[in-house]
């Protein structure tokens, strides 16, 4: 679903964007991604917005054209929570 994985201009995040155009179920997405322990903490209704510090992300944004921004120590761990992530949102592409 997600090809590249490259930094953001400010440093620090990371940004995915869908191969091609989706749109994803976002009630769906928030509640999978909380039963895997990530922390809800702003829902926008098209933009949702989630912390795991415990294992080293600092945030995560989901909008609801698929796009991420992964705020994290380094490209390694943003590119482990894209795994993560990805299979979690591919199920709720609508």
């Amino acid at each position: 679903m997600y090809s590249v994985l490259k930094p953001c201009k400010g440093g620090g995040s990371f940004e995915a964007v869908p191969g091609k155009q989706v749109h994803l179920d976002m009630p769906g997405v928030i509640k999978d991604l909380q039963t895997s322990g990530y922390k809800l903490l702003s829902d926008a209704k098209v933009v949702a917005v989630f912390s795991k510090t415990s294992r080293g992300l600092d945030s995560l944004t989901v909008f609801r054209s698929g796009k991420l921004m992964i705020r994290c120590g380094g490209e390694d761990t943003a590119g482990e929570h894209l795994e993560i992530i990805t299979g979690i949102i591919e199920k709720h592409v609508v």
